[in-house]
């Protein structure tokens, strides 16, 4: 159960508790499996399958517990309602059974999660300039200048890379490609 408001980008503890609820000891090693998925698009944003160990039999009214931890997806398609499902015995691997043959059916929890989008940096170009201003012949050289500007909700906290790119609009041909890159500061 998250204890603080969950962001996009950010990384999350899952602990459950996995119980031998059968008469005998578990036979041989399993696989947990952890999924993070978008409610509203079904897209699944996160899958880890834990091995558990066979070796140390889990015995009947035992329990253990286990952590893992995830990471929710940068971006907004993380971002809204949640549903964290946690699965023990996800491929199958111990038989089971019980009075009401409800056993391979109770091997899942989930877990209802809200996530807000974390602010981002969003980097654009603004007022560019051309001098001279127009009418260039070929192989003229020309000074471009531009400011970049961040209309995003973070701070940049890196480097990053620009790059002018010369089209011919009636082709769509690029003609040049100019490197530039910015120190941050």
């Amino acid at each position: 159960d998250p204890s603080e408001a969950l962001t996009t980008g950010q990384d999350i503890d899952v602990t459950w508790v996995v119980e031998n609820r059968g008469v005998k000891p578990t036979a041989s090693g399993w696989n947990d499996r952890i999924t993070l998925t978008n409610k509203l698009t079904g897209q699944v944003l996160a899958r880890i399958t834990l091995p558990r160990d066979g070796s140390n039999p889990l015995q009947p009214g035992d329990s253990e517990t286990r952590t893992q931890r995830i990471h929710i997806p940068e971006g907004p398609m993380a971002a809204g309602d949640l549903v964290l499902t946690v699965q023990t015995d996800a491929d199958n691997f111990i038989a089971e059974s019980n009075a009401s043959s409800s056993a391979e059916r109770n091997n899942s929890a989930t877990l209802a999660l809200q996530t807000t989008l974390a602010p981002y940096s969003d980097l654009v170009p603004g007022s560019v300039e051309v001098t001279p201003a127009g009418g260039f012949t070929p192989g003229q050289t020309v000074q471009v200048t531009w400011n970049t500007l961040n209309l995003g909700t973070r701070t940049v906290e890196t480097d990053w890379a620009e790059e002018l790119q010369v089209v011919h609009v009636e082709t769509g041909t690029v003609i040049a490609r100019v490197a530039a890159s910015s120190a941050w500061t």
